[in-house]
């Protein structure tokens, strides 16, 4: 019986050795699968932590560039306003004197015209009537550079309307036209409603 006890001590014992051995091996398994589970889990965490930060980073600037180019494009148009402004009060200016040196000639010829319908002698009638033909071609002049700054607007109303189409797309260029159209009638009050 004793030999028996030893014998399933011995037993007993290697059973008990080979289980710690068992569990001591599949703690350390465990300890280090858990190991490199938290080195995966920094890795990951890290590298979230860092795309997120270059995806606010890129957000950031996107954002600045964005508000710089907004910025850019209200002091052009506020350029453009003031253009127009001076544009509009040039146009005031060109009319007034367009009316004014169409009219002076207008009564020159008037008055010649009656003058020499007066006069019986040849010579001043003559004289007369070379003062209206002086003033039809000083007044055709004016209409022909009228008529070329008219062709020049007309021209370059065109190249801003195809320009525009170009960079910003056909609906954006109508738009502009169309604002400047009621801008150059008198309408802008229109305009800021577009």
């Amino acid at each position: 019986l004793r030999i028996q006890n030893r014998e399933l001590n011995r037993k007993l014992y290697a059973l008990i050795q080979y289980l710690d051995e068992q569990s001591q091996k599949a703690f350390l398994s465990k300890e280090s699968h858990v190991k490199e589970s938290y080195e995966r889990s920094v890795v990951i965490v890290t590298g979230l932590i860092v795309s997120a930060i270059i995806l606010l980073i890129i957000s950031y600037l996107i954002i600045q560039r964005d508000i710089r180019e907004k910025e850019k494009n209200r002091k052009r148009l506020e350029d453009t306003i003031k253009q127009n402004i001076s544009l509009l009060e040039m146009r005031k200016n060109i009319i007034l004197t367009i009316s004014h040196d169409i009219r002076a000639p207008l009564n020159v010829i008037g008055g010649s015209a009656e003058l020499a319908m007066d006069t019986r002698d040849k010579k001043r009638r003559d004289n007369h009537l070379n003062n209206i033909k002086i003033v039809c071609r000083h007044i055709t002049h004016l209409l022909n550079n009228l008529l070329d700054v008219y062709r020049l607007n007309e021209a370059k109303e065109i190249l801003a309307y195809e320009l525009t189409s170009m960079v910003h797309g056909k609906e954006e260029a109508e738009k502009a036209q169309n604002a400047a159209r009621a801008l150059f009638s008198g309408n802008a009050m229109d305009t800021e409603h577009m």
